[in-house]
This record gives structure tokens, C-alpha cells and sequence, in this order.
């Protein structure tokens, strides 16, 4: 079972599917390299 957690921002896997797969691994990448572009924007922003 895929969950997103919004607030960490990332997929994993909960207990019920221990296998984490290269697409839900492809998926945290991508997720990762979207927030830290986010928190750029909103520094910039502030600032």
C-alpha cells in the first residue's frame, strides 16, 4: 500500500508492503527535487 505523506513529502511503504519498488523510489526523487524547489521559491520570496 502507497501512501503520500504531505507533510514529509515523500511516498513510502507502509507495513502492510514491505517490497519499496525503483518506481516509488523514482517517485521520492522527484517529490524531493519539487520541495526543495518550493522552499527556494518561498525564501526568495520572503526575502
Amino acid at each position: 500500500m502507497i501512501k503520500y505523506d504531505v507533510i514529509a513529502g515523500f511516498y513510502y511503504v507502509d507495513m502492510t508492503g514491505l517490497v519499496m519498488s525503483a518506481e516509488i523510489f523514482e517517485l521520492n526523487q522527484v517529490a524531493h527535487e519539487l520541495n526543495r524547489n518550493l522552499i527556494r521559491l518561498r525564501e526568495l520570496s520572503a526575502s
